[in-house]
């Protein structure tokens, strides 16, 4: 379905695939996507990484 569901430490969560979400950010009138990471150990290889898969979606 392209929702993963992970329970680690006895904590739940679910992470929505990007490409699902593909089609409904083609909807919206949104004019920037932004991307998230609570404490990257590298935020210039994080901030890289987001810019070329976002580009390989096709967003």
């Amino acid at each position: 379905m392209g929702i993963v569901n992970l329970t680690k430490g006895g904590l739940r969560c679910e992470i929505v695939k990007c490409t699902m979400l593909v089609p409904l950010f083609r909807e919206t009138k949104a004019e920037h996507i932004v991307t998230e990471h609570d404490n990257p150990a590298d935020w210039r290889r994080f901030a890289r990484r987001s810019i070329e898969h976002i580009k390989a979606l096709g967003l």
